[in-house]
């Protein structure tokens, strides 16, 4: 269960200001994301933001601590992924069943981006978020491509 605690805009726009995935917003853009404060959410660690089955219509941009990446009945983590880095984007998109689950491993600050909010946005606003996205999953695939490349050597 996912646990709520009310952030304010101000530290919200301060933690979103030094991310990476911001870069190219405005600060008038950062303060429009800053107000859907209830799409913000405080998760404890060890807490579950993603069960691999559910369907969901949201995902995720992490703004603090980090989450771990790990499949149902298997000890090992997939990925850790930080301030910036962004998850359930593909399900998201497809509307497929999630893959994976996703627990925090320590407090973790995150965005909650659903349709309804998208909807919300301007358009400058949501290419920019999608371009981010566009962005990161071309260097996890660069990335998964050298990781191929130094097994098969």
């Amino acid at each position: 269960m996912q646990k709520v605690e009310y952030i304010t805009k101000e530290k919200v726009t301060e933690i979103m200001k030094r991310l990476d995935f911001f870069k190219d917003f405005n600060t008038s853009e950062i303060t429009k994301l800053s107000e859907f404060h209830t799409n913000f959410f405080v998760y404890e660690k060890d807490e579950r933001i993603i069960e691999e089955g559910h369907h969901s219509n949201a995902f995720y941009i992490i703004l603090s601590g980090g989450v771990i990446v790990i499949k149902e009945n298997s000890k090992i983590p997939l990925a850790r992924l930080e301030p910036g880095d962004f998850f359930g984007e593909i399900a998201f998109i497809t509307g497929n069943p999630r893959t994976s689950n996703i627990v925090s491993d320590e407090t973790t600050i995150a965005i909650r981006i659903n349709r309804s909010m998208l909807d919300k946005l301007t358009s400058e606003i949501r290419e920019k978020i999608k371009d981010q996205i566009l962005n990161k999953l071309i260097q996890r695939i660069g990335r998964m491509n050298d990781v191929i490349v130094s097994l098969t050597e």
